[in-house]
């Protein structure tokens, strides 16, 4: 059984670079690939070549639209890559939504 067998990867910004080449290794490890990303076009080759099981084309920064995003999924999600603008690090459970928001970064 490999690593992911069984649960559900979302990448937000996953049709080129980094994105895309987690959602490959998650693919192979065998987990469920949701892909997001700004190019519709682009999304959607990658989800092919990925084999993603759904795609959402958006801007990460719009955050109305970012949350839409998570309410609407029909599985818990096991785990999140955003390789989107940044940087801010935080483990989700203390994620803090207003200084990912700020110019400056500041948690």
């Amino acid at each position: 059984m490999s690593a992911l067998s069984g649960q559900t990867v979302v990448v937000i910004g996953g049709s080129a670079g980094i994105g895309l080449e987690t959602a490959r290794l998650a693919r192979a490890e065998g987990a469920e690939v949701i892909l997001t990303g700004r190019n519709a076009e682009r999304l959607e080759g990658a989800a092919r070549e990925v084999g993603a099981s759904s795609t959402a084309a958006f801007d990460a920064t719009d955050f109305p639209r970012l949350e839409r995003f998570f309410a609407d999924l029909p599985t818990p999600i096991d785990h999140v890559l955003l390789t989107g603008p940044g940087p801010y690090y935080a483990p989700l459970a203390e994620f803090d939504f207003e200084a990912a928001r700020s110019r400056d970064r500041a948690p």
